[in-house]
């Protein structure tokens, strides 16, 4: 599986509208599978706003699923402010129906994408992780300096979840109190985007100092930190400025590309399995108990509660988690078929020693009392999951 970066440069001028279009075509386009938005954008952009409109299932660094925008497109049309958009007005063509206005139409037995953290947060946990620091989280209070829901607020989250005690403030909280609440914390995180916010004298002796707020300083020409170097005089670590949890935030981003990447090529392997044709090899109109010959893996058996003729067969897998993948692709393809397949895990074995693990399968047209050609399509179909 190959993977391709696109990189789209927009004149400094480009207006809403302008910029909502090109994403609305990388979200259509086929041959990218990840999207992200690059920050600061023009003050006269709404970047919260833009970032909504990336598609779930490409939307790499999770800004639309942390923004809260379920809905972005509708609040767009509500205002008003797009007509002259091809795409806006397509989209715009949707609403009242079933599907999400302003984003690409998703066939239904699709599975959510999978889930993926802000790449930055997901930096600062593996930095704190591979830095052996992660013991400081639980060990005192933990301070987050900013409160953003790109960074300040879903990091606050993971730093809980990791047994942490944790207080968020933010550029708006007094000055007396920020000073008070970070001369007390042992994990100090700052991402207010304030240079110069914390100075030696608000830090605590010996505490862990991770700096992710930074500003491009025209007049200067480079970064300016949230965090006055100064700081490195009582802090036991410091990150430095710049590149200081750059590298794991690239990092955390390239991974976060190869799981959607993953993802979208397994999609695109079920859809096309989708769109084969009917079942070949069967000559009668009517399946019967003579056309179970063309799948010699399915045997014929009776249920012995209701009398119903039943296909069966059983898939032996090696682990529980390889099981659970093949119930997930065979539920995706018997949705898509209308079709209710009896799955079974395990059902006559005594104990769980002997490793591995079967999947009992069982088809049957309950309606129709019998076999049917639909049963024997879909148990084609699921020989080719095998």
């Amino acid at each position: 599986m190959g993977i391709r970066a696109v990189q789209v440069q927009l004149p400094a001028s480009s207006t809403f509208a302008a910029v909502h279009d090109t994403i609305m075509a990388l979200n259509r386009r086929a041959d990218v599978d990840a999207i992200i938005l690059e920050r600061p954008v023009p003050h006269t952009l709404d970047a919260d706003m833009l970032g909504s409109y990336i598609t779930a299932c490409k939307d790499v660094d999770n800004e639309r699923r942390e923004l809260g925008y379920a809905e972005g497109g509708l609040q767009m049309a509500s205002q008003g402010i797009f007509h002259a958009s091809p795409d806006v007005e397509l989209d715009l063509a949707l609403e009242g129906k079933d599907h999400r206005l302003a984003h690409p139409v998703k066939p239904q037995w699709l599975s959510e994408p999978p889930a993926v953290m802000q790449c930055t947060v997901a930096g600062v946990m593996h930095l704190l992780h591979r830095s052996q620091l992660l013991s400081t989280v639980s060990s005192g209070l933990t301070v987050v300096v900013g409160r953003s829901p790109q960074l300040g607020a879903p990091l606050a989250r993971e730093l809980v979840k990791a047994n942490g005690t944790v207080v968020v403030c933010h550029s708006q909280s007094s000055k007396a109190l920020l000073k008070t609440l970070c001369k007390m914390a042992n994990l100090l995180v700052v991402a207010a985007g304030c240079p110069g916010l914390i100075t030696k004298d608000m830090v605590k002796e010996g505490a862990v100092v991770i700096n992710c707020g930074t500003t491009f300083s025209p007049s200067l020409n480079q970064l300016q930190p949230d965090v006055e170097s100064d700081v490195e005089q009582v802090a036991r670590f410091l990150t430095p400025t710049p590149h200081g949890v750059g590298p794991t935030c690239a990092a955390a981003l390239t991974l976060n590309t190869l799981t959607l990447a993953e993802a979208a090529a397994r999609r695109r392997h079920l859809e096309a399995r989708h769109k084969q044709g009917p079942a070949t090899g069967i000559s009668c109109t009517k399946a019967s108990c003579s056309s179970l010959a063309a799948i010699p893996q399915w045997e014929q058996s009776v249920c012995p509660t209701s009398g119903q003729t039943v296909m069966r067969r059983i898939f032996k897998r090696s682990s529980f988690a390889s099981a659970t993948q093949l119930i997930v692709d065979m539920t995706v393809l018997a949705e898509r078929a209308n079709h209710h397949p009896t799955l079974s895990l395990n059902p006559s074995r005594t104990c769980e020693t002997d490793g591995g693990c079967d999947l009992v399968v069982e088809l049957s047209t309950y309606s129709n009392k019998q076999i049917t050609m639909a049963d024997v399509a879909l148990a084609l179909r699921f020989d080719a999951l095998a």
